[in-house]
């Protein structure tokens, strides 16, 4: 959510939580996740669900092939 005011405690503590989260789902090896809150519970939610639309990654292709150039 974009706001237009400084963040407070409040937001810094809950970007704390939800960047935890998405750590210790990438070193549990999951892929193609975001963290969240869903009734004060920190979960992991598949991106599928939150765009609606199921994205493969061609690893043949372009966009992977600049992404490996790009990061080394």
């Amino acid at each position: 959510m974009v706001r237009g005011v400084p963040a407070n405690s409040s937001d810094t503590s809950l970007c704390s939580k939800l960047a935890h989260a998405a750590v210790h789902g990438a070193m549990a090896g999951f892929t193609g996740f975001s963290s969240g809150n869903v009734n004060n519970k920190s979960c992991y939610i598949p991106l599928s669900v939150i765009t609606g639309v199921k994205n493969n990654v061609d690893l043949n292709g372009h966009e992977w092939n600049r992404m490996l150039s790009l990061t080394g």
